[in-house]
């Protein structure tokens, strides 16, 4: 939905993504000690009563039993019992004081206690460096009297959370060759290009000498791509073919970029001499290559050259994680599935070791132990962000969030890993929680995890910057519309109720004039709503070819969200053992109509694997 790039995390606005310090400055001397005494040794495994089985529990079965009473008696607005319990917690045995932190963090953050700023302030001065710090410290700026003298802002890292912000390894430039980008230049150059002002960008650029000449042909090329959208295409010809010169055959974009231009002009030949171009620069995103091989086996094919156009098919199917990899593997007849990594990989004793050696990592553990998984994420992700360049604990700490069912954070490290190391991790990077939505499927399973994998990555309380929420990110004025009754914004957290209604909404705009039922105008409209789409997408220039419509896409968010919920839609469908949506057509050189299902035409239980 329109506006899916922020997300908060699952406890309402505890999200953290801001720069570092160390856990629990403030704790004292002897607390500390404790806490590595504890940390360095392996926690016991208790019987999986509560927690998750196969992960430590460092918490005493008494203990742990008094924190889960705590936190669900608040759950409950019973602050009373909470609180009298809380006076029974001990906060200097092992853990205490981390646990009551996060018990008070939950209190404070909740809607049943009215918190008052004495209250923040002393809990800031004990947990400074808390995953909540940001939450309480911003609740406090809204009581707090303009006289007071507050505490600074929390400065922490952590691994952002954000869906939209997950990593893609397929869109990275290769690490050795890359550059560092500006994004205030970024910015100014890409707004004056989409305003007609393409000359004033090229300016920018110009006299930005400081930056090197590949990043200079780089954001040529990006001016180039925003005029083709525009249609405004013997302009950016010439802005293409000059980034395409200045980027020495390093900056593959400024190829692509020429190619389209000369495929939208049927000039076949000479596209294919770029998409080749393409495919060979090495500065250039896999993603990037593997389309300018699809596109030169489409010019090999309007030239009537088979022999070549199989060869380029053959290199574009070498990337099956990438929308035209995808594609070429259909056209080429090759199944998806078996060019995954979908065999789940061993959560080692040492991988739990390396996690509990640290106070966020035992921290995370009872949280788990005492049925809080949405903290015990919030720890996981502030170890995550400390540990960026220590691929053993990224590793380590996927294995974990997979085992515990954290698949939004199990899928952005899954991701974070294959960058890293080279390696995929496909059954972390697209996992298949049992999604449940009320009343069955409607439409496509595939299409449904594609879009929420996209959308929220399966966090049901995700809310974007503009008010969307839940797994398929609705809009709630959307949501009311298409249920026909007021369904108030905290009902679209429920994943059933959300799923049932996303999947109406879906339903909708394939009934719509403004999509026809094409499913890429029905995803378009989907990303940037109906209104928007409508003023835009008869402008596009397409030729009646759905590869050269998803390219011309004017809104680069949209055009990458088409591919990408299709990517994963494609490949979830192979997970499941059902038909992907599209991917007939689209290799046909088709657009694809959306076809509804009913909940009995593509059973949960006729699906190949179980869901989990």
């Amino acid at each position: 939905m329109r506006g899916i790039r922020q997300s908060i995390s699952r406890l309402a606005g505890a999200r953290a993504l801001l720069a570092g310090a160390a856990f629990l400055a403030s704790a004292a001397s002897g607390h500390a000690q404790s806490m590595d005494e504890v940390a360095m040794a392996m926690p016991r495994i208790h019987p999986p009563q509560f927690g998750v089985p196969g992960l430590p529990q460092p918490l005493s079965p008494s203990d742990a039993a008094l924190v889960r009473h705590i936190f669900d008696a608040q759950a409950h607005g019973d602050l009373t019992e909470a609180r009298q319990a809380t006076d029974r917690l001990d906060a200097n045995f092992p853990l205490g004081k981390a646990m009551l932190g996060h018990i008070l963090a939950d209190r404070y953050l909740g809607s049943f206690h009215k918190s008052t700023p004495a209250e923040l302030k002393d809990w800031l001065a004990h947990y400074p460096n808390h995953p909540s710090a940001p939450a309480i410290h911003a609740l406090l700026l809204t009581k707090a009297d303009k006289k007071d003298t507050l505490p600074p802002a929390p400065q922490l890292v952590t691994f952002d959370p954000t869906p939209g912000n997950d990593p893609v390894p397929e869109d990275d430039t290769p690490q050795d060759l890359s550059f560092k980008r500006l994004p205030g230049l970024d910015h100014s150059v890409h707004e004056r290009a989409g305003s007609g002002h393409a000359d004033a960008a090229l300016r920018m650029i110009a006299a930005n000498t400081s930056i090197s000449a590949t990043y200079g042909a780089q954001l040529r090329a990006e001016v180039a791509q925003i005029l083709f959208t525009l249609n405004q295409d013997n302009e950016a010809l010439r802005i293409a073919l000059d980034a395409e010169q200045q980027g020495h055959g390093k900056v593959g974009l400024g190829s692509y970029v020429s190619g389209l231009l000369l495929w939208r002009k049927a000039e076949y030949q000479q596209a294919m001499a770029h998409f080749e171009a393409t495919w060979s620069a090495e500065m250039t995103s896999a993603a990037i290559r593997t389309a300018g091989a699809f596109w030169a086996a489409r010019s090999h094919l309007r030239s009537h050259d088979p022999a070549n156009y199989a060869v380029w098919m053959h290199r574009a199917a070498e990337q099956p994680r990438t929308f035209y990899g995808l594609l070429a593997r259909r056209v080429l007849g090759v199944g998806i599935e078996g060019s995954l990594s979908l065999t789940r990989e061993t959560l080692g004793t040492a991988d739990l070791e390396a996690i509990s050696a640290t106070e966020a990592g035992t921290t995370a553990f009872a949280l788990l132990q005492v049925e809080q998984p949405d903290r015990a994420e919030q720890e996981f992700r502030r170890l995550a962000g400390q540990s960026r360049d220590n691929t053993a604990m990224i590793h380590a700490l996927m294995l974990v969030a997979d085992k515990a069912g954290l698949h939004d954070l199990s899928a952005q490290l899954a991701a974070l890993n294959q960058a890293a190391d080279g390696h995929p991790h496909d059954y972390a990077r697209f996992p298949v929680p049992a999604l449940k939505p009320q009343g069955g499927f409607s439409i496509s399973p595939a299409l449904v995890y594609g879009l929420t994998r996209v959308e929220s990555n399966f966090n049901a309380s995700a809310v974007s910057a503009v008010g969307a929420r839940g797994l398929m990110q609705l809009m709630p004025q959307t949501a009311n519309y298409v249920a026909e009754t007021h369904t108030g914004a905290a009902r679209l957290h429920d994943p059933a109720v959300n799923l049932k209604l996303g999947q109406r909404y879906v339903a909708y705009l394939a009934d719509s004039d403004v999509t026809g039922g094409d499913l890429l105008r029905i995803l378009a409209s989907y990303n940037s709503g109906p209104n928007s789409f409508a003023r835009w997408g008869a402008q596009i220039q397409h030729h009646d070819d759905p590869l050269l419509f998803i390219e011309a896409v004017p809104l680069a968010e949209t055009r990458s969200f088409i591919q990408r919920t299709l990517t994963y839609s494609w490949i979830y469908a192979a997970r499941l053992g059902i038909d992907a949506p599209g991917l007939d057509e689209l290799a046909a050189g088709i657009f694809p109509h959306f076809t509804a299902t009913t909940p009995d035409s593509q059973s949960l239980n006729r699906m190949k694997i179980r869901l989990h």
